[in-house]
């Protein structure tokens, strides 16, 4: 995710259009609506912890897809 300014002077996430998404969640098969913070928030963190790994290369445009079983 880029945070600098693009000419329009804003970030991917601050120029989203209404309703238009980066971060989706489902949870058994439900989609959990999030705001723009929170999308930011997510995708901050996963790309941060992705990016701390070898031999993965995150790019602008990368798509990533987590999927998660819980199970205490």
């Amino acid at each position: 995710m880029s945070e600098l300014p693009d000419e329009k002077g804003c970030t991917e996430e601050s120029c989203l259009k209404p309703g238009e998404r980066l971060v989706h969640i489902t949870v058994d098969g439900k989609d959990i609506p999030i705001g723009r913070f929170v999308q930011g928030f997510i995708m901050s963190t996963v790309v941060g912890m992705l990016s701390s790994l070898k031999k993965v290369d995150v790019k602008e445009g990368s798509q990533i897809e987590i999927r998660l079983r819980y199970r205490r």
